[in-house]
């Protein structure tokens, strides 16, 4: 099994590091963690890459989103972009 062609990402490079590092990555993330949801439940292996995925996720939420005070205007038009983008990627595949 392929992710990338499940996936329409190629979310290996950060399960690999252990790191989701920018907001683009992370609305990746989201994207292929919802997707892997519905495989999951037939695959094992499939499961088991979820809940690292989400791990991933987790902690950056954690560590960019958490404190809402901190939180700026500039990340949060940073956000947007990065799930517009991430969007996108799915049409063009």
């Amino acid at each position: 099994m392929n992710l990338k062609e499940l996936l329409h990402y190629n979310i290996t490079s950060f399960l690999e590091k252990g790191l989701i590092d920018n907001e683009l990555d992370f609305q990746r993330g989201k994207i292929a963690s919802r997707k892997l949801r519905l495989l999951s439940k037939e695959n094992e292996k499939v499961n088991k890459t979820r809940k690292a995925l989400n791990k991933l996720l987790y902690n950056y939420e954690q560590k960019h989103w958490a404190d809402f005070e901190s939180v700026t205007d500039e990340q949060i038009k940073e956000s947007e972009i990065a799930k517009q983008t991430a969007s996108k990627e799915i049409i063009i595949f």
